[in-house]
């Protein structure tokens, strides 16, 4: 007897019975690639990291280009403290980080106001001079004695 498995249906060559999946059609899982000098970026914080992830996500799903949002909507989609949108503070924060390191770049029209709606441009490549370029290069120089330096 030949056993089937619901995560590897038997193919159409095959002499098993046949599986039928019940529920919900699997999706295919969006994933986003990010350049290791990005994660090892010392001139940003957590925040601005997460926030650079998610529109680089939105830059290529669904069509080219982040939608223009406001500092609500992107306070909205970054988590905050115990799964709230974080405060405006922080997301402001976040992204005038952004801007500043290059890794950002409001493509607005020019008298835009800052309370509207703006564009943004995810940026892959350096725009300033990069700090460590890969986890292995940085893990090279680690040593025992780094806190007391």
């Amino acid at each position: 007897m030949t056993s089937t498995s619901p995560e590897a249906p038997p193919n159409a060559t095959s002499k098993g019975p046949q599986v039928r999946l019940r529920g919900r059609a699997r999706r295919r899982q969006s994933f986003t690639k990010v350049p290791d000098w990005v994660m090892l970026c010392e001139r940003i914080n957590p925040t601005a990291f997460r926030l650079w992830c998610i529109l680089r996500s939105m830059q290529f799903e669904q069509g080219p280009g982040i939608p223009p949002m406001t500092l609500d909507q992107v306070c909205w989609l970054l988590p905050g403290v115990n799964g709230k949108p974080t405060s405006k503070a922080r997301g402001r924060e976040a992204l005038d980080s952004l801007l500043r390191e290059g890794l950002l770049m409001d493509t607005s029209a020019p008298g835009t106001s800052p309370a509207g709606a703006r564009s943004y441009l995810a940026v892959d490549g350096p725009q300033k001079a990069m700090g460590w370029t890969g986890a292995r290069r940085k893990l090279a120089r680690y040593h025992r004695l780094w806190r007391k330096l």
